[in-house]
């Protein structure tokens, strides 16, 4: 599974150089060769210009996404509705066919004018994404398929997989045959 966030795999496959960065390496500059910083010490006071690409968006530090296995089997399908049971959570594909689990969550550092509150000290993730990559710059849509319900999962599911849908279908079947005592009556 990987840990890099929805951003990084939303790039479009026909774009150039589609492998997101994991972490850039250091750089092997000296430090003699860059020009002198005119940034007092301490804290940076940062603001978003009117005609910067990002102003007033948060797009970006509003959730993360976690690359998932693609569902082959009745119980990773299921997984699939268990996820969307929860809110805030979306299942998407990417345009290069991976899956992803998307939590909708704001970043516990973004300020109220939508700055970045730790922006010196930042995540390389957020270093690394690059606003043209951002799926409010793209007529295109961000990913392929979008699944934010379990009804809208099965609907796409016995559509573009209907042999896989009906061993699902008999799957959970027989799972409610299974359970004939109901379950909470079990406890009484």
């Amino acid at each position: 599974m990987s840990l890099q966030g929805k951003a990084m795999s939303r790039k479009r496959a026909n774009t150039p150089g589609n492998t997101p960065p994991i972490a850039k390496a250091p750089s092997t500059k000296s430090s003699s060769t860059k020009a002198p910083s005119t940034k007092p010490p301490g804290k940076t006071h940062l603001k978003k210009e009117g005609a910067h690409p990002c102003h007033e968006c948060t797009a970006c530090c509003n959730y993360i996404a976690l690359e998932i296995d693609e569902p082959t089997t009745n119980r990773e399908y299921d997984y699939i509705r268990w996820y969307l049971f929860r809110p805030n959570v979306k299942v998407y594909v990417d345009w290069d066919g991976d899956w992803h689990l998307q939590v909708d969550s704001d970043c516990q550092h973004l300020l109220p004018n939508g700055l970045c509150g730790v922006y010196e000290t930042r995540p390389n993730i957020c270093r690394d994404f690059d606003w043209r990559d951002c799926e409010k710059h793209n007529d295109d849509p961000a990913e392929k398929w979008l699944f934010t319900t379990s009804e809208e999962f099965l609907s796409w599911f016995a559509k573009q997989r209907p042999k896989a849908f009906q061993r699902y279908e008999a799957f959970c079947e027989n799972l409610r045959q299974e359970a004939a005592e109901p379950e909470l009556l079990r406890v009484i």
